[in-house]
């Protein structure tokens, strides 16, 4: 049973977060849950090198699962996928604010926003944009804040896919502080069509290792999901 508490948390053998591992630890040991065999991946390194994000099969564990404790594998974008994220990336893009300084995400389908500016960006990081330009990369949480303390900042976050996680899974560079001091307001939600269909009940996630943080980001969001398309999503 795997415990969320790193930055690689893309299998099924992992826990929704550390309160979910200890029930299901209970559940198992009082015979009311079965063990399953539960997927073990990791990120590719070799692809991404090549610049892709490709998610590989290393074997299976057996794991105590209750579906609404334990995580599902990550999801890859389809290659379907790459025109919806045009047309959401083309929308963000040209609804950019001036002086606002907006925090990308990674994966790609945020990604696909940067794409549109002739510069270095990564897909795994947290990139900075400012009036529709690139000014930073790759940004820890002391590199984050400094840009940010005092300006007016949002957050622009793509969902995992199937698992359905708006923070804690491959994003933990928007720590509590960060996320605290950008507010809910602040998030902008991004999500191809096919991405959204394959999350369990389209129930947005949240794990920022901080359950009263959890709480405060509970709620509904928009999603864009395409060109002038939202649907609104409850995060739980």
């Amino acid at each position: 049973l795997g415990v969320p508490g790193g930055v690689k948390i893309y299998s099924s053998v992992f826990s929704l977060n550390p309160r979910a591992a200890a029930s299901l630890i209970l559940q198992f040991l009082w015979g009311e849950i079965p063990l399953k065999e539960s997927e073990v991946l990791d990120i590719d390194e070799e692809e991404y090198r090549n610049g892709n994000l490709i998610c590989k099969l290393y074997g299976s564990l057996l794991t105590p699962v209750n579906p609404d404790y334990s995580q599902y594998s990550k999801m890859e974008s389809s290659h379907m996928d790459l025109s919806n994220q045009e047309r959401i990336a083309r929308k963000i893009f040209e609804s950019l604010e001036e002086n606002v300084y907006y925090l990308i995400g990674p994966g790609t389908t945020t990604k696909a926003i940067t794409n549109k500016l002739d510069n270095t960006h990564t897909i795994l990081g947290v990139d900075l944009l400012l009036n529709k330009k690139l000014i930073a990369f790759d940004l820890n949480e002391r590199q984050i804040l400094e840009y940010i303390i005092g300006k007016k900042t949002k957050i622009i976050v793509s969902l995992i896919g199937r698992q359905g996680f708006l923070f804690g899974r491959g994003n933990l560079q928007f720590t509590p502080k960060i996320l605290r001091m950008i507010g809910p307001k602040n998030i902008i939600v991004i999500s191809t069509k096919y991405k959204l269909q394959n999350i369990n009940n389209q129930i947005l996630r949240l794990d920022t290792r901080d359950p009263e943080l959890d709480k405060s980001l509970k709620g509904f969001y928009r999603v864009h999901v395409d060109y002038d398309e939202i649907r609104i999503c409850e995060a739980k």
